[in-house]
């Protein structure tokens, strides 16, 4: 059982919430009556049980197409328990439908007994594709539109969840993307707006072979578990860190992870009690892993997460990219917006079609930013086509800089 967070009126589902400690406008007893009547029907018990018995791995895709199997017959019992307190038509609509989702589910249970080690993933992966698609036309054929919530219940709510397990495994991460060299053209045609965009020059401290930037005004949370194991007197909450540079490696393969040994969470005694624990109390074999995690066992977690976020595939190369990560809670895009040091911005560069209005706006904007910390080594460049029309260079605008109170320096003059 999910709760799902929605914002009102709209019905915009967010995302689908895996913790779910309360239920908006629900009752205990509703959701306990829910996922009893889920669990106590036959056909969906059996096929929960042999998936458990194959002792094969899972993939993600194979994964998918098993919950879109479940789901629509999984929605109409929960839809039938919600009906006893709310007006849902749509309880109907699915009730007419509930003994051929059964039959099938019946069906493919067999198959996963027969199959055994092998499935076959391309079937499964048809399988998928084919009830999306009964979804997506099935709404489109009703007279009555849909909230794009209720279009994400129906159609693709299993892939919306699979994605979310990932955040069982890893916490939620955000990046900071900066790029090796800016001589790619393309790349300045896409990331650039058509080469109209400005970018940006950061000078990365090193320190031990590792390149950093400062950063402040990070989620307080994050900057807690930064300091983890220091004295408290030793930090506070607008701490400026200094953040490591990660350089993206392009290849084709990524790191695989076993969900069942793995749910390295910040909550362990969450993980504990809905992951590994029934209701009788039962623990599962799978989390006998958890009462004894070694320093090796968490550095090879923490080795796996860097790998996830810092590995694309190899059409990517291009971009020669580096990133600055925060890892935690699911933070909002104001807590996300963290201040750089102004210092570590050694320049700038115009873009081929940076408009003029632009390029004199963001020169009284730095020297504002000049004036306060006294800087007359700020940089402006100007990107142009070389001579074979293959990169982008830039060029120093030598007479663009600033004296030390922030002023223009106006001198040479013509």
């Amino acid at each position: 059982m999910v709760d799902v967070y929605a914002d009102a009126g709209d019905g915009l589902i967010k995302y689908p919430n895996l913790r779910p400690e309360s239920f908006q406008g629900i009752s205990r007893d509703t959701v306990e009556n829910a996922i009893s009547s889920v669990l106590g029907n036959k056909e969906i018990s059996l096929y929960i049980k042999a998936l458990a018995e194959t002792g094969r791995k899972i993939p993600r895709k194979e994964l998918i197409s098993h919950l879109h199997i479940l789901h629509t017959a999984i929605v109409t019992f929960i839809l039938n328990e919600l009906s006893k307190n709310f007006e849902l038509p749509d309880a109907a609509r699915y009730n007419s439908a509930l003994p051929n989702f059964l039959l099938f589910i019946e069906m493919r249970g067999g198959k996963i007994h027969s199959e055994g080690l092998t499935p076959n993933l391309e079937e499964y992966t048809e399988i998928e594709d084919k009830i999306r698609q009964q979804a997506l036309r099935a709404s489109a054929s009703r007279s009555d539109e849909l909230s794009a919530g209720l279009l994400l219940i129906f159609i693709n709510f299993p892939r919306h969840f699979a994605e979310q397990i990932d955040y069982l495994v890893f916490p939620h991460w955000y990046v900071a993307c900066f790029m090796k060299s800016c001589a790619n053209s393309s790349i300045w045609g896409s990331y650039g707006d058509n080469h109209k965009g400005i970018c940006l020059i950061y000078k990365a401290r090193s320190d031990k072979g590792v390149d950093s930037l400062k950063f402040q005004g990070l989620p307080f949370e994050f900057v807690k578990s930064m300091n983890r194991g220091r004295p408290q007197n030793e930090w506070y909450l607008n701490m400026a860190l200094d953040l490591p540079l990660m350089e993206v490696k392009y290849r084709s393969e990524f790191a695989a992870i076993n969900f069942f040994t793995s749910p390295h969470n910040e909550q362990p005694e969450w993980v504990d009690s809905y992951w590994y624990r029934d209701q009788a109390g039962s623990v599962s074999s799978c989390a006998a892993w958890m009462s004894n995690v070694s320093d090796d066992v968490y550095l090879r977690h923490q080795y796996l997460f860097h790998k996830s976020h810092t590995t694309k595939t190899a059409h990517w190369q291009n971009e020669t990219e580096w990133r600055v990560v925060i890892a935690g809670l699911p933070w909002s895009r104001e807590q996300r917006q963290i201040k750089y040091a102004f210092n570590q911005l050694e320049g700038l560069i115009f873009g081929i079609n940076t408009p003029d209005d632009i390029k004199v706006k963001v020169i009284k904007k730095i020297a504002e930013h000049c004036a306060k910390y006294r800087r007359t080594d700020f940089k402006f460049y100007q990107a142009k086509f070389n001579d074979t029309y293959t990169e982008i260079e830039h060029e120093l605008l030598r007479h663009v800089n600033f004296n030390a109170d922030g002023s223009l320096n106006m001198d040479p003059r013509i």
